[in-house]
């Protein structure tokens, strides 16, 4: 199973770095830095959360794929920095603090997934005006990657699941609202 997870993580940021390069996605740029520090968040913290590994493997490469779409938006990118990213950043930051004087590693990814939701509100409004807008498959198969992580999770207890079942949760929703698209148009 920790194939598939590597497998469908790796094919949903190479989704979204190919349509980047193609000019068929433009991201934020302040929100892929957002993000960015966000994957770094819950990579740090399933790390000291003794996370499985299908989890930690799926942190790594959401790492990974995070610098890839940064570095192609700094290129690419619309620069666009609105109330969302202001909150995220401060969630960001504060998360931050909290992990460097408390060391509470299921705080901290708690908070970065409350600045991960906050971040992803223009997305969901977006993909809710226009599902063309975002890219089906990115969130597809990361979708796929979290579920199998999650199936592969310690389920005894909320901090062994947190993240994936939050990314099914965001990555569902995307890929709903993405599936509009094909419904028919009203007359």
């Amino acid at each position: 199973m920790i194939w598939l997870i590597a497998l469908f993580t790796i094919l949903s940021y190479s989704t979204a770095t190919h349509a980047i390069f193609y000019d068929k996605y433009r991201p934020s740029i302040y929100t892929r830095i957002i993000w960015f520090g966000i994957a770094f968040n819950n990579f740090a913290s399933v790390f000291a959360l003794h996370n499985s590994p299908g989890i930690k493997l799926m942190a790594t490469l959401a790492v990974a794929g995070n610098v890839a779409i940064l570095s192609l938006s700094l290129k690419k990118s619309k620069r666009t920095f609105g109330k969302t990213e202001l909150i995220s950043s401060i969630l960001l930051a504060a998360s931050l603090i909290i992990w460097l004087t408390t060391h509470a590693p299921f705080l901290n990814l708690t908070i970065g997934l409350i600045a991960n939701f906050i971040g992803g509100i223009p997305t969901i409004k977006k993909v809710i005006d226009d599902p063309r807008d975002e890219h089906f498959f990115f969130w597809f198969w990361f979708l796929l990657a979290s579920s199998l992580a999650w199936i592969s999770a310690d389920s005894s207890q909320l901090s062994g699941y947190l993240l994936p079942a939050y990314v099914v949760f965001f990555d569902g929703l995307m890929v709903l609202l993405c599936l509009r698209r094909y419904l028919p148009k009203k007359a």
